[in-house]
Order: structure tokens, then C-alpha cells, then sequence
């Protein structure tokens, strides 16, 4: 989904239950980007990884 508009995303921090991802490429400073993490990535952190109750974005 994001390497198909020359985006990406990098997992920088798992702490507890907290995950960080910082969104790269063609997604940074995209005004879309909030919408990617929380309609696209989240749902499927959360279904993979359900121990995780925060994820953010940079």
C-alpha cells in the first residue's frame, strides 16, 4: 500500500505496549499520512500484535 505511492514506514521504539513508526519517503509530511496510520497500519498492528494499546506516528 505505501511502496505503491513511494512511501514506507520504519518501526523506530517497541516499548511495553507502545509502538513507534516514523512514516518515510513520499508518506513524510503527507496530509494524508494520519489517515494511513489509523485506517491502514493500526488495524493490522493491532490485529497482529494485540498486547499493543499506543501506536505514533512522526
Amino acid at each position: 500500500m505505501l511502496q505503491a505511492d513511494g512511501g514506507d514506514v520504519r518501526l523506530l521504539e517497541v516499548l511495553d505496549d507502545e509502538v513507534r513508526l516514523q512514516l518515510v519517503g513520499a508518506c513524510e509530511g503527507c496530509g494524508m499520512s494520519f489517515y494511513t496510520v489509523r485506517q491502514g497500519i493500526e488495524p493490522e498492528l493491532r490485529r497482529r500484535l494485540p498486547w499493543v494499546r499506543r501506536i505514533s506516528a512522526e
